[in-house]
This record gives C-alpha cells, sequence and structure tokens, in this order.
C-alpha cells in the first residue's frame, strides 16, 4: 500500500514539474508515501470545502475539478508496466485545471476589492506556469524510451528500464557504459554482469569475461541458463576443454549459435575434426559472430575445403580489413592453390597489420624461398629468428635456407 502511494506523490510531482523527477519512482520510502497520503486526503478536503462553504459557480467547478484530480491521479498510479511519467496526457489536465479553479476561488473569495480580474489572473497565471513546466519536458514526455533512459541514468540497475532497454543495454553503441553504470551502482548485478561478459566474449577476451561471471550473484534460472551459455564459450576459448564440456552439458538441449561455437571449440581441441566442422557449420548458421567463422574457415583450410572458405574469409575482410586473422587464413589458401603473388601480399598484409604473427613472418620465408627469392627469404628468416628466439622454428628456418648454422 505504501507503495501506490509514493507513486501518487511522484505523479504529482512529475505533473507539476516533470524534470525535477525521473519518470518512475527509483526506490520506495515512507515518507515520499505519507506525502502521496497527505495529497489524496488535501484533494478530498477541497472537494469537500468547496461543495460545502464556497459559494458562487466557480466553487462549484473547482469541487469537480479536484474530484476529477483525485481519481486521475488514483487511476494513474496504478499502471506499473509503463513508466510513471506516460500517465501525464491522463492526469496533467485535471490536475491543472483544478489547481487553477481552486486558486481562482480563493482568489475570489480572500483577496481585497483592489484586485481587478482576481479569479481570472489567478487561473491564467496557473496555466501558464502549467505550461512553461511542459514547454521544459515535451520530448520526455513524449517518448516512452526517452522515459526509460533517464530512468536509467538515475537509477543504472533499474530492472524494469534494463528490461525495456534491452536491445540498447545488450547490442546497442552504449552497451558498455550503461552496463559499467549498472554494476557501479549495484557489484554483483546478475544481468549486468553477464552482458558485460557477452560482450567481453565478442571480442574473444574469454579471461574478462570470466572475471564478470564470478562476480555475478543472485541469478535466477534464466539467467543461470545465460550464464552456462556464456561460461561454455569462455572456457572454451581459454582451451579449457574439462570446463567447457560441463558447461555444455548445464545448457543442455536447444540450439544457440555461441553452444555451437563452444562445441566446435572443444571438439577442435580434442581433435575430433569431423564434429568441430559439423558444430562450426551449425555455429556460423546461427549467426555466433566473426570467431565462428574464422573458425570454420581454419577448419574448412585444414579439410581442403578451400573454395567456402575463401568465401567467409573475403566476407570477413570485406567488413574490415584490418582483420589479421582473416587475413592470414586467406593468405594461407592462396599459398596452397599456388598463387604466390597473392600469398605473399597477404602475408605481407598480416605483418603490416599484426607485426607480432611469427606464422606469417614463418610462411613468408618458406613462401619466397620456395619460388627462388632466396635474398627475401633470407632477410624474413633473420628477422624471425630476431623476433621470436625462443621459437624451435627459427633455427631449422635458417639451416633450410642456407643462411644459419
Amino acid at each position: 500500500m505504501i507503495e501506490f502511494f509514493v507513486r501518487v506523490a511522484w505523479l504529482l510531482g512529475l505533473v507539476l514539474y516533470p524534470p525535477a523527477l525521473s519518470p518512475e519512482p527509483t526506490a520506495p520510502s515512507v515518507v515520499i508515501g505519507l506525502v502521496g497520503v497527505g495529497v489524496v486526503l488535501v484533494l478530498a478536503l477541497l472537494v469537500y470545502r468547496f461543495a460545502r462553504h464556497y459559494f458562487g459557480f466557480e466553487s462549484k467547478v473547482a469541487a469537480v475539478l479536484n474530484a476529477a484530480a483525485l481519481v486521475a491521479l488514483l487511476v494513474g498510479a496504478q499502471s506499473s508496466s509503463k513508466p510513471l511519467l506516460s500517465a501525464y496526457y491522463g492526469v496533467a489536465p485535471f490536475v491543472w485545471a483544478a489547481l487553477a479553479s481552486t486558486l481562482a476561488t480563493l482568489a475570489g473569495a480572500h483577496l481585497g476589492s483592489n484586485f481587478k480580474n482576481k479569479r481570472m489572473g489567478a487561473a491564467i497565471l496557473t496555466i501558464a506556469i502549467g505550461l512553461f513546466s511542459f514547454r521544459g519536458s515535451a520530448t520526455l514526455i513524449g517518448s516512452e524510451t526517452e522515459q526509460w533512459r533517464s530512468l536509467l541514468e538515475r537509477a543504472p540497475a533499474n530492472p524494469r528500464a534494463l528490461e525495456a532497454l534491452k536491445d540498447e543495454v545488450e547490442r546497442g553503441p552504449r552497451s558498455e557504459p550503461l552496463t559499467a553504470a549498472c554494476v557501479a551502482a549495484e557489484p554483483n548485478h546478475c544481468y549486468c554482469r553477464t552482458v558485460r561478459a557477452e560482450l567481453a566474449l565478442s571480442r574473444d577476451r574469454f579471461a574478462s569475461a570470466l572475471e564478470e561471471l564470478a562476480q555475478a550473484s543472485g541469478c535466477d534460472e534464466k539467467q543461470d541458463r545465460r550464464i552456462n551459455r556464456a561460461k561454455a564459450l569462455a572456457f572454451a576459448l581459454g582451451n579449457r576443454g574439462e570446463e567447457a564440456e560441463a558447461a555444455l552439458q548445464a545448457w543442455g538441449a536447444g540450439d544457440d549459435g555461441w553452444i555451437s561455437y563452444a562445441a566446435a571449440l572443444t571438439a577442435s581441441q580434442r581433435g575430433d575434426s569431423s564434429a568441430a566442422l559439423q558444430h562450426a557449420l551449425r555455429a556460423v548458421e546461427l549467426e555466433a559472430g566473426r570467431g565462428a567463422e574464422l573458425l570454420l574457415a581454419a577448419l574448412q583450410i585444414v579439410a581442403g575445403q578451400l573454395e567456402p572458405a575463401g568465401v567467409i574469409l573475403d566476407r570477413l575482410i570485406a567488413a574490415n580489413p584490418k582483420d589479421a586473422d582473416a587475413v592470414y587464413n586467406r593468405a594461407l589458401i592462396f599459398d596452397r592453390t599456388g598463387k604466390y603473388n597473392e600469398s605473399r601480399q597477404a602475408y605481407l598484409r598480416t605483418l603490416e597489420i599484426r607485426p607480432n604473427s611469427p606464422d606469417a613472418r614463418y610462411n613468408l620465408a618458406l613462401l619466397t624461398l620456395r619460388h627462388g627469392a632466396r635474398a627475401e627469404a633470407e632477410h624474413h628468416a633473420r628477422k624471425f629468428a630476431e623476433s621470436w628466439p625462443n621459437d624451435p622454428r627459427g633455427q631449422a628456418l635458417q639451416a633450410r635456407i642456407g643462411s644459419g648454422p
């Protein structure tokens, strides 16, 4: 009951001046609830006083309008599917009309005869204040989405606002700051921690994802399932096969891109290339993202399926020409199909994007050696040995080229 009267008082405040309050109460408050009780009693008293103790047409109008304002506030406060400010248009006309008629009646009864047009002046002044209040927040009042955003700014962990703005919180350009504000307000917030873990996984940051998941608490069954999904992929990306398998089992039945991606990774890590390829294909079908596409292309290259792998890699490179992994794998296909110039350029491009790529440097040395460019092969072999002195391939590479001992 106290929550209802909190909403009554809050709605009245939103009607009088919307920018002063969040579009929805952010927390229950006994004090604000008592204010709500007071609002109801005052309006009921005004109805009674104007009906019984004041005479004239304007007093009867004031009684009716105050009764209408009371009913509008009580009805508007009951809605919980939208922000409370969404009730503005159903409540504000009655409240401001009641306030204008009340002041006009009181002005006519209690101000001296020196005040000309006192009733009309009081009413016009009140309505003018109401219009000024509306003008300052018309955009907020007219958009439920903006109301949720405003609420989330004031209460970053508000569950209703997070649910209403789900797409924006999970996939929008402001996902990072929104979820950061959420966990700053509530450090163990299950939903926000899970979303942050998923954002980390979309960038292949499995360690960060596991840290986020470890701090999530108070999760319901639906969120637990979502956490198992994120854990399965995080463990798989971290080459922690047993833990990934456990998370996959906890997930249970049901198609999901990330689950298929995690299953493909774990199958690949245990050497089951056939199962890995099957799961990777499903992951790509379910739009599991760049990582799944890269894995599928790599598995197809190993299986000799160079043409479909090339299609995937070309698409990734078109989307991001600086995708070093995609460019490197494209170089492998060019290399295997005997396209020297294309493979050489792709290996060089890989090193341009990611200078610390030992495989690209190593393969480039072998490629140029096979095609008789000994000076260039020696250069790449030397660069490889200097950059990765502990890699056992370096000495063998120099011996093969003939530039080392």
